[in-house]
């Protein structure tokens, strides 16, 4: 499996307190990798450290598979908070300035790059003009000068309005399937990162809870019956043959989910029941997304 970055005990203190703590994180080639944790958590500090921005306490980075940070972090781009604009100068100058000042040589760049993010139409429009989430776009824009093979974006929807926030998620989708780029995106707007991302760090107090993909999650958070039984063959013969489902599956230490009847669990308890299984317990289990996310974090809020 390729990986873009992998971190291995990756710590980073300031003033002898660790804000990360021994952080392994696994972003592999193509993924859209969703960064969840409350403010404060430690989302900002582990892109300051991938990026180069700032130095870790402990541990190890590698990108690409190479531990030769200076030359990968080229294949880059980084967005961190808020993006970094000269108010009275277009799109185009704005972008002409990184160019400049990364190098690139190629001028063409820009016109394409702009395009891209849907600014090839603003003309000589100064950013101070420029609504926040065409800010956002302008600053990807300028992520996106190197021909990066990775961009790590740092909350891209923060403080935009759902029109906003719709056109950066197809820009960045767009981005990620006809460009290639794999990207790490932090973000607290949990239902929206939903829609794009292809998995999940979760981290509470610069400590990486869980890393889980998105199939994963899906089965997770998916809605059932969980039935706790003293025979499980038993009960998949009567769901089977008595009431026609097979969408069920059975777990360790005797526990059955079942994924019909979810309105109707007193029909299936009767029927189990009537039928000799003895039922310890039934319940409805599974959560939404954000369900999901507030009970590993403890009790985060949005």
């Amino acid at each position: 499996m390729d990986y873009v970055l992998r971190t291995f005990g990756l710590t980073k203190a300031y003033k002898k307190k660790n804000v990360l703590e021994n952080v392994n994180i696994n972003v592999r080639k193509g993924d859209i990798y969703g960064f969840i944790g409350r403010n404060g958590a430690g989302k900002t500090t582990l892109i300051k450290l991938v990026s180069g921005i700032a130095a870790p306490t402990g541990g190890s980075i590698e990108l690409f598979g190479s531990n030769d940070l200076n030359l990968q972090r080229k294949r880059i781009g980084t967005i961190i908070e808020y993006p970094s604009v000269y108010p009275n100068l277009s799109a185009r100058q704005n972008l002409e300035v990184y160019r400049r000042l990364y190098g690139i040589p190629d001028v063409n760049a820009i016109d394409r790059i702009l395009d891209a993010v849907g600014l090839g139409d603003v003309g000589k429009k100064p950013a101070k003009a420029f609504s926040l989430g065409m800010k956002q776009r302008l600053g990807i824009a300028a992520a996106l000068l190197g021909n990066p093979d990775f961009l790590l974006l740092d909350e891209p929807t923060n403080g935009l309005d759902p029109e906003g926030i719709t056109e950066i998620r197809d820009l960045l989708t767009r981005l990620n399937t006809e460009n290639n780029i794999t990207m790490l995106i932090s973000s607290h707007i949990l239902g929206e990162l939903s829609k794009i991302a292809t998995c999940y760090g979760i981290i509470k107090d610069g400590q990486l809870m869980e890393e889980i993909t998105a199939e994963e999650l899906s089965v997770r958070c998916k809605r059932c019956l969980k039935i706790t039984v003293d025979d499980t063959a038993k009960t998949a013969s009567i769901l089977e043959n008595a009431l026609h489902t097979q969408n069920y599956d059975i777990l360790p230490e005797n526990v059955v989910r079942i994924f019909d009847f979810l309105d109707d669990a007193g029909r299936v308890n009767s029927e189990l029941v009537k039928n000799g299984v003895n039922v310890k317990s039934l319940t409805a289990a599974g959560a939404d997304l954000e369900e999901y996310f507030i009970e590993k974090m403890g009790g985060f809020k949005k």
